[in-house]
């Protein structure tokens, strides 16, 4: 499986978006993350050809410091 993973950081961000795609939308956390201001703070993770199960199983390595101002995005 091809992963690649991309994060757009800013020094004053609060709130986290994840997006986990599949390679049908690559580029779309970038795009989402030109649109919003500076209090997001947007990361994409991209697999090649994956399911939804290849899509959500990276969810555990995030989830224990999300926070109710945090966003989880699937797209497959």
């Amino acid at each position: 499986m091809n992963t690649s993973k991309k994060t757009v950081t800013s020094a004053c961000r609060r709130h986290k978006i994840l997006i986990t795609v599949d390679s049908h939308v690559t580029g779309l956390p970038g795009k989402i993350s030109n649109c919003l201001d500076n209090s997001f703070s947007v990361t994409g993770i991209t697999n090649s050809n994956a399911d939804i199960e290849a899509i959500t199983s990276p969810l555990h390595l995030v989830t224990d410091n999300s926070t109710k101002k945090d966003l989880i995005m699937f797209y497959a």
